[in-house]
């Protein structure tokens, strides 16, 4: 399928998708490998699956928000303690006196 922009590459690459058809893209990203796409992606896996734990890891700086490994490290274990999700423990009350500031 030739093409003139990327722009247009979506709706073709969205049906080639859908019917498990192989392809490649020559000279330019897939409209699905962006990274705005991944993310934007990533949001609406976590809104429709809150269990969704690669998808937090993706969004959880995006936009930066300054939040560092060490925090993720204690996050993922306050949440594992739980039997939680790391999107689910964020909320918990608790969780605050387990994270200190900079």
């Amino acid at each position: 399928i030739l093409y003139r922009g990327n722009h247009q590459s979506r709706v073709f690459e969205k049906m080639l998708m859908q019917n498990r058809i192989p392809y490649k893209i020559s000279g330019g990203t897939s409209f699905f490998s962006r990274p705005e796409i991944k993310d934007l992606l990533a949001y609406l896996r976590v809104l429709t699956n809150p269990d969704d734990d690669s998808a937090f890891l993706r969004i959880v700086n995006t936009p930066k928000r300054e939040i560092g490994s060490a925090t993720l490290q204690k996050l993922g274990e306050w949440a594992m303690t739980r039997n939680k999700s790391l999107f689910t423990a964020s909320f918990d009350m608790g969780l605050s006196q387990t994270l200190t500031g900079r």
